[in-house]
């Protein structure tokens, strides 16, 4: 609160609405309020995040993630389903990804398959990671590897490396990739920056798997 001239806990709660404040120290403000009051401030900061101003519900957002309360789930889903903007959409799955909460999983894979802006897509991939729902999330991710963007289709078979259970259609749809040498300039490090790399890394995932399966079975 020092570093922000703030000298009391009411005076920190109006900063968080203050407009005139830029939105860095809102930022701050919220993150200050959530280490200070844990839980007991979710419920004030679910309230600011549905404000219309966009740099309010960004700190409001940011508070949340700092508590990482998962009574924020349902307010988060409802912004990734309803938000107008990109920048809105990506945040509440940004947030939702620190939360880890599967109940999320259903509306994330909607925005992985429908959403209009490729870089929501690309982290709705990503994010799926964190609230991977079995077969459900599975074939959703296999369904992505059709997507136009070359950066959603590596993050959607990424995140497949990490749950390497799959049918043999899913196996031969993702060895396809392997001739699909699209490059995504975001990824590090960049030698691992194609499609094929990233069902490359897939398979021999999907190789481990395997191996650890037939040790236990011969240990049996």
């Amino acid at each position: 609160m020092d570093q922000l001239g703030i000298d009391s806990e009411e005076a920190l709660l109006n900063y968080c609405h203050d407009k005139k404040q830029s939105e860095h120290n809102r930022l701050r403000a919220c993150g200050a309020l959530a280490q200070i009051h844990g839980q007991k401030i979710v419920p004030f900061l679910l309230r600011l995040a549905k404000e219309h101003d966009k740099a309010t519900a960004d700190a409001a957002m940011f508070g949340l993630r700092c508590i990482g309360s998962r009574r924020a789930t349902r307010l988060l889903i409802e912004e990734l389903r309803y938000a107008i903007t990109d920048t809105r959409r990506q945040a509440a799955l940004d947030a939702i990804r620190s939360l880890e909460d599967r109940r999320a999983e259903r509306a994330v894979s909607h925005a992985l398959l429908t959403d209009e802006c490729a870089n929501t897509r690309e982290l709705a991939a990503e994010v799926l990671t964190y609230v991977h729902h079995g077969r459900r999330t599975t074939r959703a991710l296999i369904q992505a590897l059709s997507d136009p963007s070359p950066g959603v289709r590596w993050w959607a078979l990424s995140t497949l490396a990490g749950t390497p259970d799959w049918t043999g259609t899913e196996l031969e749809t993702i060895k396809q990739h392997l001739s699909d040498h699209a490059t995504v300039s975001s990824v590090e490090p960049p030698e691992q920056g194609t499609v094929a790399d990233a069902a490359r890394n897939a398979l021999e995932a999907y190789a481990r798997v395997l191996a650890h399966r037939r040790e236990r079975e011969d240990r049996q």
